[in-house]
């Protein structure tokens, strides 16, 4: 469309403050507000030191200026003015949450997003997206960008302050029950009673399967093979497995590759026997258990003496009665 706007207004027009007033009370609000904002003010401080840390990125400096005040009184706010340097304040400094507009120069908020969700320390931080653009195919794609949330300009206060309010909430929530299925993750890992290791494949320059490093073990695995996890976490199977890293390697990779669990035997020195029950924890990544059975191998050695003592004493007799 094409717009003309004159330099003056026609004579005898006349002129009022409603002239020039929004048609919407959300308008309105946002105007009247933006009217007293400075550019670059001071953010204010919350009254909490433990509040959330809020990230704005917004190019428009009365805008960035407006929500930075908005949001001041009640978290840590840290602004930004384009999607890189959103980007970079992120990924320096991880907040709580993060608030930017969707049409920026340079990088737009939807590539940060993009580029946010690209490393796994940021992707449960919650994003809140400003437009002035009314378009329901954008909405639908930033919500599976990853987006949590979507405000239309002009928008209230008392909205925003309420939708980062129940996002940061719902982050807390979901924070919290992470920490409690880890601690009771972590108690279950300490008291196994067998050995238990999670590893990951490592590969060659051609990208194929060569090796196998130790991620974690709990107390068990270190009385079983008599180490310490501190000498072994970090390196390789075949470096503290001597003579049975190769056997270890080849039934985890497959089931890491794979995704299928699977269990085989191994024979370690010193005559100790183990079941292996190895399962896929993720891209390349594996746990698995290891059951001690050299007493149950002991005593299935000694039943199969028996039992070919006690066949050899059958056949002597049957012959001696047959003569």
């Amino acid at each position: 469309f094409h717009l003309d706007l004159p330099l003056s207004a026609h004579a005898g027009t006349q002129l009022t403050a409603e002239t020039f007033r929004p048609n919407t009370e959300a308008a309105r609000q946002a105007m009247d507000e933006l009217e007293h904002v400075e550019p670059s003010p001071d953010v204010p401080h919350p009254e909490h030191l433990q509040s959330s840390r809020i990230l704005v990125v917004e190019d428009n400096p009365e805008m960035n200026a407006f929500l930075a005040q908005a949001l001041g009184q009640h978290y840590w706010v840290t602004r930004a003015f384009d999607g890189r340097e959103g980007l970079e304040r992120a990924l320096a400094d991880p907040p709580d949450l993060i608030l930017a507009d969707v049409m920026m120069p340079g990088m737009s908020g939807e590539q940060m997003v993009e580029a946010l969700r690209q490393h796994r320390f940021l992707d449960d931080v919650p994003v809140v997206m400003l437009t002035a653009k009314a378009d329901d195919d954008l909405r639908i794609k930033l919500l599976r960008h990853g987006v949590q949330d979507y405000l239309h300009k002009p928008f209230i206060v008392e909205e925003v302050l309420a939708r980062v309010s129940g996002l940061l909430t719902e982050r807390r929530r979901t924070v919290s029950r992470l920490q409690q299925s880890e601690e009771r993750y972590r108690t279950l890992f300490e008291r196994m009673t067998e050995g238990f290791m999670l590893g990951e494949i490592v590969v060659d320059d051609a990208g194929a399967p060569a090796n196998f490093r130790c991620l974690a073990v709990n107390p068990a695995f270190e009385t079983q093979f008599g180490i310490g996890r501190d000498d072994i976490i970090g390196r390789t199977g075949r470096e503290f497995m001597a003579g049975v890293g190769d056997a270890v390697f080849e039934g985890c990779s497959k089931v890491a590759l794979v995704g299928e669990p699977a269990h085989f035997e191994i024979e370690f020195p010193a005559g100790r026997f183990f079941v292996l029950y190895a399962f896929r924890t993720g891209p390349a990544r594996f746990g698995v258990f290891f059951l001690d059975i050299t007493e149950r191998r002991k005593v299935e050695e000694q039943l199969k003496l028996l039992n070919d003592e006690l066949e050899r004493r059958i056949e002597l007799r049957t012959r001696e009665l047959q003569e």
